[in-house]
């Protein structure tokens, strides 16, 4: 849990019908991870990752598997924008098949990092 906000929504009639009160709780989780995304070798995938935030946002981009390759590993992302982040597949010779990775998107302005399963496959 990232934490909350709480608050009161209050309606006023124009008329004689009065004040409406109700409470209003937000909760805001830490980010899901998601996954897997798909990448065949010798090709590339893209996510499409939005910033949340309501201000520009710096974030990096890294994966901790060296047969993945990311076509940046930083973006300055506008308030509410998207931005592709594109990931290519280059298995070793001596790939059992398949690779797997996580990419992990990290902006300073938050606590906790986004999370993408990636699977590679020959």
């Amino acid at each position: 849990n990232m934490g909350g906000v709480r608050d009161t929504l209050v309606i006023k009639s124009k008329g004689k019908a009065g004040t409406y009160q109700v409470a209003l709780i937000g909760k805001c989780d830490k980010p899901k991870r998601k996954g897997p995304v798909e990448v065949r070798a010798g090709s590339s995938a893209t996510i499409d990752f939005k910033n949340v935030l309501s201000e520009d946002a710096e974030y990096t981009f890294s994966i901790n598997n060296p047969a993945f390759t990311l076509g940046s590993t930083t973006a300055t992302i506008a308030k509410k924008d998207k931005c592709k982040i594109s990931i290519s597949y280059s298995p070793s010779e001596d790939s059992p098949g398949f690779d797997v990775g996580n990419l992990l998107i990290v902006c300073k302005k938050m606590k906790h990092p986004w999370i993408y399963y990636v699977r590679g496959s020959k």
